[in-house]
């Protein structure tokens, strides 16, 4: 309780020292904000993951079926003449039927969209699931998300969606969705051994 009390005295002082800046003309908010946003994307210090850009609510569809979404998805998808299917013989539940967590028809989840900001391995992707206590929705997760909520999705950057490597098919099994500054999209299966960087971004989805 002391280290707390501390920190709130710590906190108000520096409160109270922005605000005289201001009133003095020293600085404007436009300046502070700045700051604050730059700070923001940062993340923690010695962290390779910044702070999350977009907190989701989704809920499954109910008539979500796992053994079947990723055929289906991809009828939908590859005959928009906007989109781009790479890899397409591979994205399919066939490759997918091993997933750590089912997504539940109905059910809501938090999902997370993390930024990269250093380069990191799929060793450290996954201890960042771990560290948001996320679950591991590999393929149908992803493809589930773009299809209800496709606005949720940034540009200029690829969303990932990992697993653990015990139920990949092979090394070329991570999914990612690429939303196009010019509205269309591009799916891709990812080699797992690549260094991730700052063009990616994870999608947790936590219970």
């Amino acid at each position: 309780m002391v280290v707390a009390s501390e920190e709130n005295n710590r906190w108000n002082k520096f409160v109270q020292k922005l605000n005289n800046l201001v009133l003095s003309g020293d600085v404007n908010m436009d300046d502070i904000e700045r700051v604050f946003n730059s700070l923001i994307g940062k993340g923690l210090p010695g962290s390779k993951f910044g702070h999350l850009v977009k907190e989701i609510k989704f809920k499954i569809p109910k008539d979500y079926d796992k053994d079947k979404y990723l055929e289906e998805f991809g009828k939908k998808t590859i005959s928009n003449s906007s989109t781009c299917f790479c890899n397409k013989e591979l994205f399919n539940s066939d490759n997918f039927n091993r997933v750590s967590h089912d997504l539940v028809p109905g059910k809501t989840y938090t999902v997370k969209l993390i930024p990269i900001i250093q380069t990191v391995s799929a060793k450290e992707c996954l201890e960042e699931y771990k560290r948001q206590n996320a679950v591991l929705v590999g393929a149908q997760g992803i493809t589930i998300l773009q299809e209800n909520m496709p606005d949720e999705f940034l540009e200029g950057k690829y969303l990932v969606s990992f697993d653990v490597v015990k139920n990949l098919r092979n090394k070329l099994s991570v999914p990612g969705i690429y939303r196009r500054p010019n509205g269309g999209w591009n799916f891709y299966l990812i080699n797992l051994d690549r260094k991730w960087s700052s063009f990616d971004v994870i999608v947790c989805f936590c219970e």
